[in-house]
């Protein structure tokens, strides 16, 4: 670290006594003058709106007839405080049916800790953040809540990427699982609350029984619907039905009914559940918005599987019908069943079908593949991410960032010049991986200390990222935001630069700073009228802009602007030629610096 800080002070202190102009040198200058730009950025105008639909593939709301919903987490959302009654209805089954440590009870869930999109080593028990391209993000390893050190994890694993049979086409294989909906997050923290309970006690275990032991846990208590008890019994400390955009939930199905929309519901939720909440969202009369209400549909095997039919619910009796249904209607209650039915009774195109959901596998990834739905993604963490994105700091950190790594790709065509008084590229590039590392930490702490964002791992799409770019059409933080598009509204993606598409690689970020700025004064016989003379006349032959002029202490000073290479041209001029009739002592070179617009437009002598 000292000797890295050492470079540091050795760039500044060369820079301010180096008069040579050589391409190390511009390296340097552009790496101090870009910093500053990057980190004194005041404002910008072009904010993201955190309540919009965001476009992955190309859909036209005109084209949609079919409008189908999740329940849990897409219609209703519920805060934080479900995450600790999931944690504890789950600790407490572990405890009771597992037979756990009774000293788990005194664990809490830890609300800074988990983000969606991680992913499991079942053997080692390890949780991690990967990457699109199924590389592991360095730093986002955890057992337990012990981060593991850069250097035993690419030991263990021989490297940073795993292959397609190790992580898995879905949610699980046998060595990873996938978390990708809000329920997994209380998983998560149990996971690792359980690991380092064991850990501090030195109590020996195998990570793959503790990770199926607390998977059954969460499970369970869902199966045997203690957690829907519980949520309920005290609705108002879960569902945020105050929340504005679930206020508005009523008025995004009343608007699709009046529209002439055919509306349905596919929940995994039983109907005493879901009518529980759906009346505190949308009123008694909420069955009147739907076309089609589908509950205990055991998703996703849903969309896959054909072999269950319809039951029909009676909600009076609390039971569901032995006979055969024939024909699905509306103002009826439908239990199990199975997608290809569905789409048989009704007629409905799915092509013309956009069917809303919050988690990838069980809602948005069969209705894509098998049968071409239009789909969409409800990712609430948007907005917060968003929130981030809009601030001046994470806009001025981002910049400096990615005008710094295309500074080190620059810095690869420059040579080292032996005698030349600087830094070797070597130790220069060494410095600014560093500072690009706590530049990367920086912004992944913004969003999440331990892991991150859940959309990116550093400069690529995160593995949850290409899961949802993949298998949802659009996506936003809730369905009512939709209410802010009219109701043919055409989601056109934005065009984004392949690789071979994008300006070479080593241009600089910064492209509007242009032209380079040097003052300039010249000490030796330079006094009179052939050097200022022949000063101009080059200026002018190089294209640049400026002004020279005699001192009373019989020197000329003046001022050179243009493009880079000419500046360096006329440097090399004004230090080493002269006119003829001139001779240069020394020459010195001040305030060197890189501008975005010219203050002269020609090149005057000055009396």
């Amino acid at each position: 670290m000292k000797q890295l800080l050492g470079v540091r002070k050795s760039l500044y202190s060369s820079l301010a006594s180096y008069s040579t102009s050589t391409s190390k040198e511009i390296l340097l200058l552009k790496y101090e003058n870009l910093k500053k730009k990057c980190l004194k950025i005041v404002s910008f105008d072009d904010k993201i709106e955190r309540k919009g639909v965001f476009a992955n593939n190309e859909i036209s709301l005109k084209d949609i007839d079919v409008y189908g919903f999740d329940y849990d987490y897409t219609l209703a959302y519920y805060n934080v405080s479900l995450y600790r009654l999931i944690f504890n209805l789950a600790k407490d089954y572990l405890i009771e049916h597992h037979k756990y440590p009774v000293g788990l009870k005194s664990t809490e869930y830890l609300p800074h800790f988990p983000i969606r999109g991680l992913h499991l080593d079942i053997k080692k028990g390890w949780l991690m953040k990967i990457d699109s391209y199924h590389n592991l993000q360095l730093g986002t390893v955890y057992h337990g809540m012990n981060s593991i050190p850069n250097e035993e994890v690419l030991k263990t694993y021989g490297g940073k990427r795993f292959s397609i049979e190790d992580i898995g086409f879905s949610q699980t294989s046998p060595n990873f699982h996938h978390f990708v909906d809000l329920f997994c997050l209380p998983e998560i923290c149990l996971l690792a609350c359980t690991f380092q309970y064991l850990i501090d006690r030195g109590i020996n275990f195998r990570p793959e029984y503790i990770f199926h032991d607390v998977h059954d846990s969460v499970n369970s208590i869902h199966r045997n619907f203690a957690l829907h008890r519980s949520i309920t019994q005290s609705i108002d400390d879960y569902l945020l039905q105050v929340r504005e955009e679930n206020s508005k939930v009523k008025e995004f199905l009343y608007r699709l009914q009046k529209n002439g929309k055919k509306v349905f519901l596919i929940t995994n939720s039983p109907y005493w559940f879901v009518n529980f909440g759906m009346q505190s969202l949308c009123g008694s009369d909420w069955t009147s918005l739907f076309d089609l209400i589908i509950c205990s549909a055991r998703k996703p095997q849903f969309f896959t599987s054909k072999s269950k039919p319809f039951r029909r619910f009676n909600i009076k009796t609390n039971s569901k019908s032995w006979d055969t249904v024939s024909e699905l209607n509306r103002n009826e209650v439908y239990y199990e069943g199975n997608f290809y039915e569905m789409l048989k009774a009704t007629g409905w195109q799915s092509n013309k079908c956009l069917y809303f959901g919050d988690h990838i596998y069980g809602d948005l990834e069969q209705p894509f593949l098998k049968f071409g739905l239009r789909t969409a993604a409800i990712i609430n963490e948007v907005e917060q991410e968003v929130n981030i994105i809009n601030s001046l700091e994470y806009l001025r950190t981002t910049t400096w960032l990615n005008s710094l790594e295309n500074l080190i790709e620059h810095s690869m065509f420059v040579s080292d010049t032996p005698g030349d008084n600087l830094p070797s590229l070597e130790e220069i590039r060494t410095f600014w991986f560093q500072e690009r590392e706590i530049l990367r930490k920086k912004i992944k702490k913004s969003f999440n200390p331990y892991f991150g964002s859940i959309f990116r791992a550093n400069n690529n799409p995160s593995f949850f990222s290409r899961r949802l770019s993949r298998f949802a059409d659009i996506y936003t933080s809730n369905v009512s935001n939709l209410l802010n598009y009219p109701i043919d509204y055409h989601f056109i993606p934005r065009r984004i630069d392949l690789a071979h598409e994008q300006s070479t690689r080593v241009k600089m970020a910064s492209a509007t700073l242009k032209f380079l700025n040097i003052d300039y004064e010249i000490f030796g016989k330079v006094q009179g009228v052939f050097f200022r003379k022949y000063t101009q006349q080059e200026g002018k032959k190089l294209g640049l802009v400026g002004w020279v002029m005699n001192t009373e202490k019989g020197s000329v000073v003046g001022q050179i602007q243009g493009k880079e290479d000419a500046v360096k041209k006329m440097k090399d001029w004004l230090r080493k030629t002269g006119s003829p009739k001139c001779r240069i002592d020394r020459a010195e070179f001040k305030n060197e610096k890189f501008i975005d617009k010219l203050d002269f437009s020609a090149f005057d002598v000055r009396k």
